[in-house]
C-alpha cells in the first residue's frame, strides 16, 4: 500500500508538471486521477479490514464454527 502511494504521488507530480490537472481540457488525466483515488481508497480500506481481522483473531473471536468475518474480509481484499 505504501509503495502504491509513493508511486502515485510521483506519477501525479509528473502529470501536474506536464500541465495535466484534475480539471482541464483533456478528460483522460481526470479519469486517471479518479481511478487512482478509488484504488487508493480500496487499498486503505483493505488494509483496515486486514488489521481488524488480525485484532479479532488475536482476541480469539474466530474458530471453526465462526469464520464468516474472515471469509468476508478475504472477499473484500481479493
Amino acid at each position: 500500500g505504501f509503495s502504491f502511494l509513493v508511486g502515485q504521488w510521483a506519477a501525479w507530480g509528473d502529470l501536474v508538471a506536464a500541465g495535466n490537472h484534475f480539471v482541464g481540457g483533456n478528460v483522460a488525466p481526470s479519469f486517471l486521477y479518479v481511478i487512482t483515488i478509488m484504488h487508493l481508497l480500496h487499498v486503505l480500506l483493505g488494509l483496515g479490514v486486514l488489521v481488524a481481522l488480525f485484532i479479532r483473531n488475536q482476541k480469539g473471536l474466530y474458530h471453526a464454527d465462526n469464520v464468516v468475518g474472515l471469509k468476508i474480509g478475504g472477499y473484500f481484499w481479493h
